[in-house]
């Protein structure tokens, strides 16, 4: 859907934030928005760019958020376009061994993603760093 980020495009500050990211000026900070005004940004910025290969990590404060920010993205978008990252591997039972291969999973997916979703606790995890699924 091009509804969107036809919309975004006449917002001064999108407009801004756009030209920041044309020109790497990376990371941005999204503040004084709504949820779901900061999945319209984007989402738009997405739809709009060519990342060719580029990832955009969307960091939430908590999982609550990034869970709703990915769905708020996905349904704007009309596709998967966002992945939710979790935080962390649930065990419910006793181990004596544990094995990493979910967290490989992990990041094996993460890298198919073009929007990564995830909490700050997510990202200073030991397999979740920029150099192991943010790269260009």
């Amino acid at each position: 859907m091009k509804l969107y980020p036809k919309i975004a495009e006449r917002i001064p500050q999108y407009q801004d934030m756009a030209e920041a990211i044309q020109n790497n000026l990376t990371p941005i900070l999204a503040v004084g928005l709504s949820a779901v005004h900061k999945a319209h940004f984007i989402e738009s910025t997405a739809a709009s760019m060519s990342f060719a290969g580029k990832t955009i990590a969307v960091i939430a404060e908590d999982e609550q958020n990034a869970v709703k920010i990915a769905d708020d993205i996905n349904n704007m978008s009309g596709a998967e376009m966002a992945l939710h990252f979790p935080a962390k591997e649930f065990s419910f039972r006793q181990m004596e061994g544990r094995s990493r291969e979910y967290e490989y999973l992990r990041l094996g997916a993460a890298r198919r993603a073009q929007l990564q979703s995830s909490s700050h606790e997510c990202r200073s995890g030991v397999t979740v760093n920029d150099a192991s699924c943010c790269t260009d």
